[in-house]
């Protein structure tokens, strides 16, 4: 944190007890802080995090804290080439099978209309539907 600081405030930090504030940070710097730290240790963090912390060493048992409680990524396994399906895939290729190569959630159907038709109107609904 403290070389953070140092870089964004153009002056050395080497005072964990330091304040932020009183070395020369602002709103901007303390955004910038804020986003540098979140990006260097993989945790959320923002200004008001600062603003209640704005010591390196009470910014840094947040961040530690912070960084505790991330859960841990799931290992690649690069050796492995296919994985088991979830019960809604398992659902969906049942039915593919079943109906013989018709998508399930992709059901075709004609509608006849009668009378006048505003076509606008209508093709604003036809993308509202396509747009989900």
């Amino acid at each position: 944190l403290l070389a953070i600081w140092s870089t964004l405030l153009d002056t050395p930090c080497t005072d964990p007890t330091a304040n932020f504030f009183e070395l020369g940070g602002d709103s901007i710097t303390a955004l910038r802080a804020a986003w540098t730290t979140a990006r260097e240790f993989g945790i959320e963090t923002n200004v008001s995090d600062l603003l209640l912390h704005p010591t390196a060493a009470g910014f840094a048992r947040l961040v530690e804290q912070r960084g505790a409680l991330r859960p841990e990524a799931i290992p690649a396994n690069p050796g492995r080439c296919e994985f088991p399906l979830s019960v809604e895939q398992e659902g969906l290729w049942f039915v593919e099978e079943l109906g013989g190569g018709v998508a399930p959630y992709g059901v075709p159907f004609v509608l006849r209309l009668s009378g006048a038709v505003d076509v606008g109107v209508l093709l604003g609904a036809l993308r509202v539907v396509a747009g989900r």
